[in-house]
């Protein structure tokens, strides 16, 4: 079955660089690295890449609900760029907020270690708001449908339900099926438990059904 969408802990410390001279969530980023290289490793060489994440509390929704590419930051969480050493070699494109960004950040990693740094040029992201209206959540699951690979962030509270109900759909009418592991991290001020999804895709059932 092929990987077509993995979702990932939208936490900064999911980051390289973002807790500091620190070093945390390394179990939870190698699970992840090791996700994001089967997602990209059934993507091919396809270049559409896509990133969906919840966008924060009060911030501006863009103009544009499609896919466009965003530059990484993570300055709303109060974590400067000098502590990032994964920041170069994205597009100059606006910012995404922090939940993208980390979504970002670490496909680009991913991208990195496979000698692919070009490809976070053709990222496209979408953020949601919490109030996402059925019409803009619908164009969002055709976007992840059509992506050649996506990764959706996690975040804590209601502003992630645009997210979720993506995640449903692409189960209820694409038929992909999630599977989800959980890391454990030690440490003060940690929730203890991370969880990441990958969504799987039967190509040879779904060729079959449409012949």
């Amino acid at each position: 079955m092929t990987v077509r969408a993995v979702a990932l802990p939208a936490t900064p410390l999911l980051v390289r660089g973002a807790a500091g001279a620190e070093d945390v969530l390394t179990t939870t980023r190698e699970r992840a690295a090791t996700l994001l290289g089967r997602l990209l490793d059934d993507a091919g060489g396809a270049r559409d890449l896509l990133v969906v994440a919840p966008l924060p509390r009060g911030a501006t929704p863009p103009d544009d609900a499609g896919p466009a590419p965003r530059r990484p930051s993570l300055a709303g969480a109060g974590i400067p760029d000098r502590w990032l050493p994964d920041l170069d070699g994205w597009p100059r494109a606006g910012a995404a907020h922090v939940p993208a960004s980390v979504a970002l950040l670490t496909l680009g990693r991913a991208l990195v270690a496979r000698g692919e740094p070009g490809r976070r040029g053709a990222v496209g992201v979408i953020e949601l708001p919490a109030d996402a209206p059925p019409s803009v959540v619908a164009r969002a699951v055709a976007s992840v449908r059509a992506a050649a690979a996506t990764v959706l962030a996690w975040s804590p509270g209601p502003s992630t339900q645009p997210v979720a109900e993506i995640a449903a759909a692409l189960v209820a009418e694409a038929g992909w099926v999630p599977e989800t592991t959980a890391t454990v991290e030690r440490g003060d001020h940690l929730p203890g438990r991370y969880e990441l999804t990958a969504w799987r895709e039967d190509r040879r059932e779904r060729g079959s059904l449409a012949g």
